[in-house]
C-alpha cells in the first residue's frame, strides 16, 4: 500500500483502457480510491494505518474516461410482451417483485426489502424508510390502483403476514428475496428481448409519467426519486417515448389462475 504512487494508478487506468475496457478502467480506479482512503485510517486492533496520510490517495486527480449513460425505454408492444412473459413464469415471488417495479418505478432493492408496515402506515402510499432509498431520506410514494391490487393479491396468498414481515420473503427464515436474475432472464427469453435490464423498467415508468403530462420536475422527482432531476434527462425520456400514446398497465393474474411455486 505504501509503495503505490499516482503514476502507478495512471498506468493501470491507461492499460485497462487500451485493452478496450474504458468503463472497467474507471470502476477499477474508483474501487482502488476507496481502498486507499480506508488504508489511511487505522482499523480496529491496529496501531497505525497501512498508508501514511502524508502520502495521500494516489487515485486522486486521475481523469476518467467518458461514459455513455445507458437509457433504454420499452415500447408499448415490449411492455405487453414482458407482461405476458411474467404471466407465463412460475416463480411468483420474483414475478411480483418485477411487477411492483413496473408499477411504481422503484429500485429492485427497495422492492425486495419492502415490509408490510411500509404499505400499512398510510393506506394508498408506500412509505420507504431512509435506509432503503439512495438519497437516505424517507420517501412517500402514492400507489396506483394496479399496484394496490398487486399488493392485495400478494397479501392474500401470504395469509396474515406480520407488519415487519417482508412482502417478498426469501427461502431463509426472516430474510428477503435476494435475487431476480433467473426470473428476469426467463421473462426476457419468453418476450424475445435481449437488450433490456430490470432498471429499464424504472426508466420506462418515468417516461410514461412524462408522456401523461406530469411535471417531470415535481411528480417525476418524487415518484422516481433521482438525486437530481435534470432537464436534459427529462428531455431525453420524453423525446424517446413521444411516438403515440399508451397506458402503462401490467396485468396482475388472479391467484386462482396461477400455481404457487416459490
Amino acid at each position: 500500500m505504501a509503495d503505490v504512487h499516482h503514476g502507478d494508478i495512471v498506468a493501470l487506468h491507461r492499460a485497462i483502457t487500451d485493452s478496450g475496457h474504458p468503463v472497467l478502467a474507471n470502476r477499477t480506479v474508483a474501487c482502488a480510491s476507496r481502498l486507499f482512503s480506508l488504508a489511511q485510517k487505522p482499523m480496529a486492533g491496529e496501531d497505525k494505518p497501512w498508508r501514511d496520510q502524508a502520502q495521500g490517495n494516489p487515485c486522486k486527480g486521475i481523469e476518467r474516461n467518458p461514459e455513455q449513460a445507458k437509457e433504454r425505454f420499452l415500447s408499448p408492444a415490449e411492455i405487453v410482451r414482458v407482461s405476458e412473459g411474467l404471466d407465463a413464469h412460475g416463480q411468483l415471488l420474483a414475478v411480483d417483485v418485477i411487477r411492483l417495479i413496473m408499477l411504481t418505478g422503484c429500485r429492485p432493492r427497495e422492492a425486495m426489502l419492502a415490509t408490510w408496515s411500509q404499505f400499512d402506515a398510510q393506506p394508498g402510499f408506500w412509505i420507504k424508510p431512509s435506509s432503503h432509498t439512495k438519497q437516505r431520506k424517507e420517501h412517500r410514494l402514492p400507489l396506483s390502483a394496479p399496484a394496490l391490487q398487486l399488493l392485495a393479491d400478494v397479501r392474500a396468498r401470504r395469509g396474515a403476514p406480520e407488519p415487519d414481515d417482508y412482502v417478498f420473503p426469501g427461502q431463509k427464515q426472516g430474510r428477503p428475496l435476494n435475487q431476480l436474475r433467473g426470473c428476469w432472464v426467463a421473462v426476457c427469453r419468453h418476450a424475445g428481448l435481449t437488450d433490456i435490464r430490470i432498471y429499464d423498467l424504472r426508466h420506462t415508468f418515468a417516461s410514461h409519467l412524462i408522456r401523461a403530462g406530469v411535471d417531470p420536475f415535481a411528480r417525476l422527482a418524487s415518484s422516481v426519486m433521482h438525486a437530481r432531476a435534470s432537464r436534459s434527462t427529462s428531455t431525453r425520456m420524453s423525446s424517446s417515448m413521444r411516438a403515440g400514446s399508451t397506458t402503462f398497465v401490467i396485468r396482475s393474474t388472479p391467484p386462482s389462475a396461477r400455481a404457487e411455486s416459490d
